[in-house]
C-alpha cells in the first residue's frame, strides 16, 4: 500500500467537532486501545483480487496519454513519473473493484486522476496542479 497514492482533502472539522477533539486528548488514557478491523492477509486478498480487475490496452493507452500529457505540458515543470502511471493504473482497478466490476472504464481514469496526480506534479509558478490535470482530462482523448 502506498499512503502517498491519492491526495484528499476532508476540509476543517466543525467547531463542535474541534472541540470535542481537543477534549478527548485531555481524557486520551481512558480511550480504549483500537482493534484491527481486518487482517494482513485479508489486505493482500483484497489486493490480489484488484489487481485481477481488466485494464484493456485501448484504457491503458489513454492512462499512459494523460501522464505523458502532464511531460510536455508548458504549466507543469516536472510530470508524472512512471511510478505515478502505476499508481493511477492501481487505483483505477481499486474503484472498478468497489463499484463490483472486473474491468476498468474511462470515468474511472477521470474521476480519479486529479486525486492521484496533482500532488505529483511541480508547476510553474502560481499554477493550480488539479486546473492543470481537469484541463488535461478535457484535452486528452481517449484511446
Amino acid at each position: 500500500m502506498d499512503r502517498f497514492a491519492l491526495s484528499l482533502s476532508l476540509g476543517y472539522p466543525s467547531e463542535s467537532e474541534e472541540l470535542l477533539m481537543i477534549q478527548r486528548l485531555q481524557n486520551a488514557q481512558n480511550q480504549p486501545a483500537l482493534q484491527p478491523c481486518i487482517t494482513l492477509a485479508e489486505v493482500q486478498a483484497l489486493q490480489a483480487q484488484c489487481r485481477q480487475v481488466q485494464v484493456e490496452a485501448s484504457l491503458q493507452q489513454y492512462i499512459l496519454n494523460l501522464v505523458r500529457a502532464t511531460r510536455e505540458d508548458e504549466d507543469v515543470l516536472l510530470g508524472i513519473s512512471p511510478r505515478g502511471t502505476v499508481a493511477l493504473v492501481r487505483a483505477v482497478q481499486a474503484l472498478a473493484f468497489l463499484e463490483d466490476r472486473d474491468y476498468a472504464i474511462p470515468d474511472d481514469v477521470k474521476f480519479l486522476a486529479p486525486y492521484v496526480l496533482a500532488h505529483r506534479m511541480i508547476v510553474a509558478g502560481g499554477r493550480r496542479s488539479r486546473a492543470i490535470v481537469e484541463r488535461l482530462l478535457r484535452t486528452v482523448a481517449i484511446a
